[in-house]
């Protein structure tokens, strides 16, 4: 079975890293920890996982309308699953982080709840890989900031609902959470 990841402008913001502000309390547990119901439904949600671009998306402002939203590359390859984490909300709710890498080395983690109900799918994007929209509006925005890592954010729909940037301005470390559009910047407290 092929799963495909379309991009899509979803009006949220994706609330993922260890290190974000806007993350609840992550726990390191063992693989074997996870309820086999989570695992199977990792499973099926990772396997022959592709990224592929929808028609572009129209943009309101005009600066950026010389780059569109659409993502495209090869499929993802076969997922080796790496390790996992809890993560505790302020609700009280918990995910499970289930995350691995694919052939290509990009990372991956599906977040899923224990119902088995897949939260969020997120995929390390390299920075050729952003839409040219989001870079720009980053740069605009931000332009000492100089990003290390990038995740892309899917809703269980299976839509593009942000990135997450990490990266520095200067020697300071900075994460920042930008939405599908690129019109929304938000700086994580640490």
């Amino acid at each position: 079975m092929n799963r495909y990841v379309k991009t899509g402008l979803v009006p949220a913001l994706l609330l993922v890293s260890a290190t974000s502000g806007f993350a609840g309390v992550e726990e390191t547990v063992a693989l074997t920890d996870v309820p086999a119901s989570v695992m199977e439904a990792a499973k099926a949600n990772l396997v022959g996982l592709r990224v592929v671009s929808d028609a572009p998306v129209p943009l309101e402002d005009e600066s950026l309308m010389d780059d569109n939203l659409s993502v495209t590359y090869e499929a993802l390859g076969d997922v080796k699953i790496t390790g996992a984490n809890t993560e505790t909300e302020d609700d009280g709710s918990v995910v499970y982080e289930i995350q691995g890498t694919v052939d290509s080395g990009r990372r991956i983690e599906i977040d899923i709840d224990p119902d088995a109900n897949v939260v969020e799918i997120e995929i390390e994007f390299f920075e050729k890989d952003v839409p040219g929209a989001v870079l720009k509006s980053v740069g605009a925005k931000m332009p000492d900031f100089v990003p290390e890592f990038i995740e892309a954010s899917h809703s269980d729909s299976l839509q593009v609902i942000g990135y997450e940037f990490a990266g520095k301005i200067g020697d300071s470390p900075m994460d920042i959470e930008v939405s599908a559009d690129g019109r929304d910047i938000t700086v994580a407290d640490d």
